[in-house]
């Protein structure tokens, strides 16, 4: 009777605390957007800005692009690794072998593949890592900036710090992080 309560309670957790984003899909490698909140849309636009705001040789239209995708991969990931809240908890069922993915690495490595594809001319992609080989503090995501500059005067994307919710800042600006780099993508 115990480990039934115990699986019920588990169970019951792990439905209470679930992301789900709703109307978006993946279909051909192409996001699939069935409506567009104002919430993100703003988010979508305060990021874009960001992006412009950098250096003027980034086009706008890139960075409207690259703004739009990284908000709406990162929430069809969180969908797909069937991400819960916390985080933390996200990892300790990787970690146990109850989810295959979820962890930042996962995030920061998918969402940098993704935005690859699209094959930005005046935007640089860079993995960074933050705390690297520490085991609990360990923390991964992108940075993006113009061609010129250094990853260290871009923006970081943090698509597992709020859960499939992109997290952005500059990467100067970044409270929680110290942040290097791993390796260039683009």
């Amino acid at each position: 009777m115990r480990g039934f309560i115990a699986i019920l309670f588990v169970g019951l957790f792990l439905n209470a605390c679930s992301v789900k984003y709703d109307d978006i899909s993946m279909q051909n490698n192409q996001l699939q957007i069935s409506s567009i909140d104002h919430k993100t849309k703003e988010q979508i636009d305060s990021l874009a800005m960001m992006i412009s705001n950098i250096s003027y040789s980034i086009d706008k239209n890139e960075a409207y692009d690259l703004a739009k995708n990284s908000i709406y991969y990162s929430m069809y990931l969180a969908n797909r690794y069937d991400l819960v809240k916390p985080p933390s908890f996200q990892n300790f069922l990787v970690n146990q072998k109850l989810r295959e993915k979820g962890l930042c690495y996962h995030f920061a490595s998918d969402l940098g593949e993704f935005l690859l594809d699209n094959q930005y001319k005046t935007i640089s992609l860079y993995r960074v890592v933050a705390n690297e080989g520490s085991y609990f503090l360990e923390h991964h995501a992108l940075s993006i900036t113009a061609k010129e500059k250094t990853f260290k005067e871009g923006i970081v994307l943090d698509a597992w710090r709020k859960s499939g919710n992109l997290f952005f800042t500059y990467l100067k600006e970044d409270k929680e992080y110290k942040w290097k780099l791993k390796k260039q993508l683009q």
